[in-house]
């Protein structure tokens, strides 16, 4: 939330100037009080206590509920206030501010075209000067920034939904592998004649179910050595959805999970007396454990293809 507050203060900074104009028309003071007024909610909404154990927080976290309405009353009041924004000092902020979100449009879309063409222009004609019917091109300035705006919070929007739904699915495939994984261990510990892990009798004083949890730590250490690289290389997600960690948590389960299947497979069918000891089975996990990277290769593709359409 402290990019939130960050804008809001930016935007209350804004208003102040706005207010202090001697020419304030009827419009624009009914906008600078609407202004206001969504700044309160945004600030308020982020500001909100809620219980860290609870499922207000869980349910903030999971659905974006706070975060994204703090915003969207941001970028209502910045809408308005770049409505408001007539000549001076905010008229200035504002354009610049609207150029640099016409950068997130397409090269050719024909309102980043057309704020582009008139903006700098319009910079230099009505900065501190006073606004006349005949400076004023056919559209308002004020429109044009606007839907440039409207359009740039739109895309943002989309992106950080793609990137909160992503980071969901990271955490239900966690989840979902957790539980296989301890499925495993349990059946194991219930059924112990069930021979899932195959060992030499008197090849180590643990029970199997202990030797499968052994299993499943040393494949996430080897997970865990090739994960170290791989996320090194991803740049932070700028936005409240910051899903790297949950990426990385993946890639650490999955490779415990892997490393059971390895030696599920290689005990059963290269060695058809199982392992001899405890040591080459820890190292057979390790090896499958750090093969998860060929698993989850597909989930760091689709991280990249996220991060690269950040607006």
């Amino acid at each position: 939330m402290q990019d939130v507050a960050a804008k809001a203060l930016a935007l209350r900074e804004l208003l102040a100037l706005l207010q202090m104009s001697p020419h304030l028309s009827e419009s624009q003071l009914s906008a600078s009080n609407e202004i206001a007024r969504l700044i309160i909610v945004a600030e308020a909404v982020a500001d909100e206590g809620v219980r860290f154990f609870s499922w207000r927080r869980f349910a903030d976290w999971w659905f974006g509920g706070r975060v994204e309405e703090a915003w969207m009353n941001l970028h209502q009041a910045e809408l308005l206030l770049t409505g408001a924004a007539i000549e001076g000092r905010v008229f200035q902020t504002m354009m610049e501010n609207a150029l640099s979100h016409a950068l997130r449009l397409a090269a050719d879309d024909p309102l980043r075209q057309r704020l582009e063409t008139d903006g700098h222009d319009l910079l230099t004609r009505r900065i501190g000067s006073t606004t006349t019917a005949s400076s004023l091109p056919a559209t308002s300035p004020q429109v044009a920034m606007q839907a440039v705006l409207q359009k740039s919070f739109q895309q943002s929007d989309a992106y950080q939904r793609s990137v909160r739904a992503f980071r969901n699915r990271l955490v239900i495939t966690i989840m979902v592998t957790l539980v296989v994984a301890v499925s495993l261990v349990v059946i194991q510990w219930r059924l112990p004649t069930a021979q899932i892990i195959p060992l030499h009798k008197g090849s180590s004083d643990l029970s199997r179910w202990a030797v499968m949890l052994l299993i499943i730590v040393f494949g996430s250490l080897g997970a865990l050595i090739t994960t170290i690289p791989s996320m090194a290389a991803i740049p932070r997600v700028s936005g409240p959805y910051n899903f790297p960690l949950q990426q990385s948590f993946v890639k650490v389960f999955v490779g415990s999970l892997s490393a059971l299947v390895g030696v599920v497979v290689i005990g059963n069918s290269g060695l058809a007396s199982g392992f001899a000891s405890l040591q080459p089975l820890l190292g057979v996990a390790i090896v499958f454990g750090a093969g998860q990277q060929a698993v989850t290769q597909f989930l760091d593709k689709r991280a990249g293809e996220i991060i690269a359409s950040a607006p």
